[in-house]
C-alpha cells in the first residue's frame, strides 16, 4: 500500500510550490466533480438538504394572469375553444362553463375527453345572458 507523500508533513513544515500546485489541482477536480453531481441532481429534480438527505425540488406555483391581453387576443381568434379558454373569454368560471355544457345551454363538440365549444355558440350564450359564475 503506497503511503501518501504528504502524510509525513508536519505542522509548520514548508510546502513546496509543486505540492501547493498539486493540492490546488486536486481541490479544483473535487469542485468540478461536485458541480457535476449538483447538475445531475437538478436533472432528477432533487436537492441535498443540510442533513445530507435528498429532497425533491418543488418550484413555487406561478399564478398566471387570467386576462393577459395577448392571451385574450389569441383565444379570440380560435374557432373552437376548450373549457378553460371559453371561461377566460366569457369571464366566467370553469364550473359555470361546465354547468352550461351539462345543462344544454351551451353547444359543444366532444373530442375524446375534451369538450370543444364553437366560438359562435359561446358568443350566443353570453348574449343570451349567461349566469354570473364568479
Amino acid at each position: 500500500m503506497e503511503r501518501d507523500k504528504h502524510a509525513t508533513q508536519q505542522p509548520g513544515d514548508q510546502l513546496t510550490a509543486e505540492q501547493v500546485a498539486e493540492f490546488l489541482a486536486r481541490g479544483q477536480e473535487m469542485v468540478e466533480q461536485l458541480q457535476g453531481l449538483l447538475e445531475k441532481l437538478e436533472l432528477f429534480r432533487v436537492a441535498v438538504d443540510r442533513e445530507g438527505r435528498l429532497q425533491p425540488l418543488v418550484e413555487p406555483r406561478r399564478r398566471r394572469a387570467r386576462f393577459d391581453p395577448e392571451t385574450l387576443e389569441t383565444i379570440a381568434q380560435l374557432p373552437y375553444l376548450r373549457v378553460g379558454e371559453a371561461a377566460i373569454l366569457a369571464r366566467k368560471s370553469r364550473n359555470t362553463i361546465y354547468q352550461a355544457l351539462y345543462s344544454g345551454e351551451l353547444d359543444f363538440i366532444e373530442s375524446g375527453k375534451r369538450y370543444l365549444i364553437p366560438r359562435d355558440a359561446l358568443d350566443d350564450w353570453v348574449e343570451r345572458g349567461a349566469p354570473s359564475g364568479r
